[in-house]
């Protein structure tokens, strides 16, 4: 899952990401699935458990899309 500049501090602190924040995601993520979750230039932000399918992340404007389990701590 990819995500912008917006969301990177708050992943890296280790906290969730929201579907509107999700800039693109793989097509067979669903709900439950633990996924990576990247900044757009490739850098690993943090790991966490869908709470959405990928279609739902690219379709919804509100609502957490990943539980945030651990972020990656600031280079």
């Amino acid at each position: 899952m990819v995500v912008g500049d917006e969301s990177e501090p708050f992943v890296r602190d280790g906290k969730n990401v929201f579907a509107k924040f999700v800039s693109a995601v793989g097509p067979e993520v669903r709900p439950g699935d633990e996924v990576a979750v990247v900044h757009e230039d490739g850098t690993l932000l943090g790991v966490g458990r869908a709470e959405l399918s990928a279609d739902a992340m690219a379709d919804f404007d509100t609502g957490m899309a990943v539980l945030i389990r651990e972020g990656a701590a600031s280079a």
